[in-house]
């Protein structure tokens, strides 16, 4: 999957801070807010898989419902990790 170096360096930035997010009150609605640029970034390219972004698309609710529950929240951050992992594939 060919993306732009924009786009892959914005892409990194989510997926590590993801990996170890931070202990914080706000981070439900943050998280939302990165996990809907990300969708949008990979909506660019037509090569990406759809199943992947569906995958992806998924958490949004899940993060709502976390929103008040910040251990569940990082844990959420920590597999949609896992999924920008494998656009390097």
């Amino acid at each position: 999957m060919k993306l732009n170096n924009k786009d892959i360096t914005r892409l990194t930035e989510i997926r590590i801070y993801f990996r170890e997010p931070p202990y914080s009150f706000k981070l439900s609605g943050y998280a939302r807010l990165q996990v809907e640029e990300s969708i949008g970034i990979l909506r660019k390219y037509p090569n990406i898989p759809a199943t992947l972004i569906e995958r992806m698309e998924a958490f949004m609710p899940l993060l709502i419902e976390s929103e008040n529950n910040i251990p569940e929240t990082m844990e959420l951050m920590k597999r949609f990790a896992v999924l920008l992992n494998e656009i390097n594939r």
